[in-house]
């Protein structure tokens, strides 16, 4: 994001700025030497706090850019794409140039100008779930969505699976998908792109009082028995699980996270093949 940041002169459009950034392949901040300094810590508070938390969000989501970055490795995807890509003959998509998809998961619609607390999207067509709070939107049409300060509208379509870094453990966010099933690919090696890798491939299937999670692996890295992160954790959006069976056999419920049963942890060594999750749609 460095060439967002000579001409600014307000924290607030820097604090803007550098949301919208987050979601770029290229993160960088600093200033020129023939133009005022500026830096994360410049303006204070509320701004530094706020830059800190995209910062450590940016962190979070370093599964998920590795993995687009490989498949632009692959197959010539770029990281960030416009809203047309996925609906190439919906026209009115064709010219909106303030808002972008990052992967297929992720629709970021930045705050450009200072003062503003909500805007107006053009949503592509399906289901979409706001990242801070699940709100659950239809797609196809124009909505307008508030934009506090600490916030940009940041939504995550149905039937994606987000994976997420958080302190070593792998966080999958499923988002259910509205019919049928869905799939997604993760990639993983030693962070150098070459050598040893290993994909893990998940797929998502809905049905009428849960959804079915498979998973398979292949690869090398560290090994085809072990798995890179200390623990998994599965994180439901849009929808309750009240019982669970992993490889054929129902869970104990002492193994979730918590007493909503919004998520399950288990440890690096527990992949399973198939898990089945009963409950409700919410």
């Amino acid at each position: 994001m460095y060439w967002i940041t000579k001409s600014c002169h307000e924290p607030e459009l820097y604090l803007r700025w550098f949301q919208m950034a987050t979601f770029l392949p290229f993160y960088r901040s600093h200033c020129s030497n023939n133009v005022e300094y500026r830096a994360p810590w410049t303006y204070g508070e509320p701004f530094l706090s706020i830059i800190r938390d995209f910062l450590n969000l940016r962190y979070h989501l370093m599964p998920y850019l590795y993995t687009l970055a490989w498949e632009a490795s692959q197959k010539g995807y770029p990281l960030v794409r416009p809203l047309f890509w996925y609906h190439p003959h919906q026209m009115n998509l064709w010219d909106i140039d303030d808002a972008f998809y990052l992967g297929e998961a992720l629709l970021i619609c930045p705050i450009l100008q200072a003062g503003a607390q909500s805007r107006m999207v053009t949503l592509p067509p399906g289901r979409w779930y706001s990242f801070w709070d699940d709100r659950v939107l239809e797609g196809d049409r124009q909505v307008e969505l508030a934009a506090h300060m600490n916030q940009i509208p940041l939504l995550v379509k149905a039937g994606s699976i987000l994976p997420m870094d958080l302190e070593k453990n792998l966080v999958l966010h499923i988002y259910p998908p509205v019919a049928g099933s869905s799939e997604y690919l993760l990639y993983n090696d030693a962070g150098d792109g070459c050598g040893e890798w290993r994909i893990d491939q998940f797929r998502i299937v809905r049905f009428e009082d849960g959804i079915e999670l498979f998973w398979e692996s292949q690869g090398d890295y560290p090994s085809i028995y072990e798995f890179p992160y200390e623990e998994t954790v599965i994180m439901f959006h849009g929808f309750m699980p009240t019982q669970i069976w992993i490889d054929g056999r129902e869970v104990d419920p002492q193994q979730l996270v918590d007493d909503s049963l919004k998520s399950l942890k288990l440890s690096a060594g527990s992949q399973f093949r198939q898990a089945y999750f009963k409950g409700a749609f919410l």
